[in-house]
C-alpha cells in the first residue's frame, strides 16, 4: 500500500515537471525564437565559403579553424520567429550564404540577410534583425574593403 502510494506521489512529481518544463519551453521560444537545428559542429567542417552580395558579389575562403568555429557559433545563434512567414526578396539588402564543406563530403548552405535566414529548404523571418549581417561584415568584409 505505501509503495503505492510512494509511486503516484513520484509520478505526479515527475507529470507536473514535465509540464512545467513545456510551458517554459514554449514560452521562451515565443519571446526569444527558436534556434536553427542541424547546423553542422565546427570539427566536422573543413572549410567555409562566405558569399557576399551588397551591389557586387565577394567570396572568402575560411579554412582557418578558429574561424571556422566563429562561422558555426554565428549560426548557431541565429533565432527566428517560428511560426512568421517570409519570403527572400531583392529588398532585403546584403545577402550573406555560408557554404559549410564537410569532411565526409557533401555541404550545408546557410542564407541570410538584414531580416530573412534559408536554411534546409525554409525561409524564416529573424527574431534579431541586421545581427547575421552586422556580424558577418564586420568579421570578413570590413567597411573600407567594401568600398575600394
Amino acid at each position: 500500500m505505501k509503495g503505492r502510494k510512494f509511486l503516484k506521489g513520484m509520478f505526479r512529481i515527475i507529470a507536473i515537471t514535465i509540464v512545467v518544463t513545456a510551458i517554459q519551453m514554449a514560452l521562451r521560444i515565443g519571446l526569444d525564437g527558436m534556434w536553427l537545428f542541424c547546423i553542422p559542429k565546427a570539427s566536422v567542417v573543413t572549410s567555409v565559403t562566405i558569399v557576399y552580395q551588397n551591389g557586387e558579389e565577394q567570396r572568402r575562403e575560411i579554412t582557418d579553424p578558429e574561424q571556422i568555429e566563429f562561422c558555426v557559433n554565428v549560426t548557431a545563434f541565429l533565432r527566428y520567429k517560428p511560426f512568421a512567414d517570409a519570403e527572400m526578396t531583392d529588398e532585403e539588402g546584403p545577402v550573406i550564404t555560408l557554404h559549410y564543406h564537410l569532411d565526409q563530403g557533401g555541404e550545408v548552405e546557410v542564407t541570410g540577410s538584414n531580416k530573412i535566414v534559408s536554411y534546409q529548404g525554409k525561409t524564416r523571418l529573424l527574431k534579431d534583425d541586421h545581427t547575421f549581417i552586422n556580424f558577418m561584415e564586420g568579421m570578413f568584409f570590413p567597411v573600407e574593403e567594401i568600398r575600394e
